[in-house]
């Protein structure tokens, strides 16, 4: 992991700290820089949250394999683009994005540095309005443009004018609101046979978020509320790629998902783009 002197003693002093306060009254655990102290296993500096970003996206890679498989071998409707599935490319891509984030998200709880974590951030912002994009993809023909802009201007600013993990925070908070106040509207208007799978992901994602809320001491010195919510979200992709699949058959079959239309679909072979 390259850890170099100035690191190593940072850590060694940190871990002296901790042995005198636990040798003291009992006091609580303190941060250090802001973070908790955790033991560095293989070289690796936050071995849960490293070992659930790897599980993440493998999970992710998984069902990216498994979504290109089951597009080809159940698409079946000749005006629904080149693949069959009118939405082949966006959650090709948006697999793409989540496997990168993770990438990058496992590099930075390896060690923690100026370019690591920048880069784990960026793709936190990337990942969060990937999700708004797709989402959004078929309601408004410049959605996907207007979030690259917003994405861009995130990152721009972070990087050269003020670097703020709060911003970051406030930035991915609100663009999954509303992600998911887009995908329940959505949802609440079209009879799809993926709903409840819909419904499941959503409030369970947004139960497995409040670990992001909790701020407790890594237990064992390894095991925190960050990394639980890593762990949490790796079940919770198979349930969102469950609901993309059952997309696929849905358009395959010639019904429509576009917002308002008639909720017994429309006739095969004439698939609309969710709107």
């Amino acid at each position: 992991m390259q850890w170099d002197c100035a690191a190593d003693c940072s850590y060694n002093c940190m871990w002296a700290l901790e042995g005198a306060r636990a040798a003291s009254l009992p006091r609580p655990v303190y941060k250090y820089f802001g973070k908790w102290p955790f033991i560095r296993v293989l070289g690796a500096q936050e071995i849960a949250s490293v070992l659930f970003s790897i599980a993440n996206m493998l999970a992710h890679a998984h069902c990216m394999r498994r979504y290109l498989c089951y597009v080809r071998t159940s698409s079946g409707c000749a005006d629904c683009g080149v693949h069959g599935y009118p939405y082949y490319w966006l959650w090709l891509v948006y697999s793409m994005v989540n496997v990168n984030a993770w990438l990058w998200s496992s590099v930075f709880h390896c060690r923690d540095t100026k370019a690591t974590e920048r880069l784990d951030y960026f793709q936190q912002i990337s990942l969060s309005l990937a999700g708004a994009a797709a989402a959004n993809a078929a309601t408004a023909a410049g959605a996907r443009v207007v979030a690259r802009w917003k994405s861009a201007a995130a990152c721009l600013y972070m990087a050269f004018i003020k670097f703020d993990y709060g911003y970051n925070m406030k930035v991915c908070i609100a663009f999954g609101l509303a992600t998911a106040l887009t995908w329940l509207v959505w949802v609440s208007r079209v009879r799809h046979p993926g709903r409840r799978t819909l419904y499941r992901f959503m409030v369970l994602v947004h139960v497995a978020m409040l670990l992001e809320v909790l701020d407790f001491p890594p237990l064992f010195w390894l095991l925190d509320a960050h990394a639980l919510w890593h762990a949490a979200t790796v079940p919770l992709t198979y349930l969102w790629y469950k609901f993309v699949f059952a997309d696929v058959a849905w358009l395959a079959t010639g019904h429509s998902s576009t917002l308002g239309a008639a909720t017994d679909g429309a006739a095969p072979g004439s698939v609309k783009q969710k709107q």
